[in-house]
């Protein structure tokens, strides 16, 4: 919506004048699409894997290389939040030299974490051919607790 809105005023006839502080809050408000939405998918797949990494045992014995990268990403993630929360405008927040950089590079990092879950997964089902059947989430679940039975039968 003010995407559009900055795009009919970037076409007024009455735009010469303020043409470059309208390019300026253009730039700012993009930046700030870009740094936001990219946020969101990072938040989203580190929320996804801090539940497995950080209360299944078994996940960080099986995947240790995955599990200490996860651990870096986790504390330079909150380290973020930490961050970005001492600074509440948002166009300033959002604005930071090196951010969109920052967050793509977290990511990337994630996506390495959730291939190597899936993958351990995978050695599983392959172990389990029963395990097919059952979903990502389940699955972990049946192996965080493989040691306690009364939470492994539902």
């Amino acid at each position: 919506m003010l995407k559009v809105q900055l795009q009919n005023l970037m076409t007024s006839k009455f735009v010469a004048f303020f043409l470059e502080e309208v390019s300026s809050w253009q730039q700012k408000l993009s930046i700030a699409d870009q740094v936001i939405n990219s946020w969101f998918e990072v938040q989203r797949t580190w929320m996804h894997l801090e539940s497995i990494f950080m209360s299944s045992d078994d996940i960080r014995k099986q995947l240790p290389e995955d599990s200490e990268r996860f651990f870096r990403i986790d504390s330079e993630f909150k380290e973020l939040m930490a961050n970005m929360s001492k600074t509440p405008k948002v166009i300033e927040a959002t604005n930071k030299p090196g951010l969109i950089k920052h967050l793509d590079d977290l990511h990337g990092h994630l996506t390495l974490c959730e291939k190597a879950l899936a993958e351990y997964l995978e050695t599983k089902r392959l172990a389990f051919p029963r395990f097919y059947f059952v979903s990502a989430a389940d699955l972990l679940d049946i192996l965080s607790n493989g040691n306690n039975p009364d939470l492994v039968v539902r």
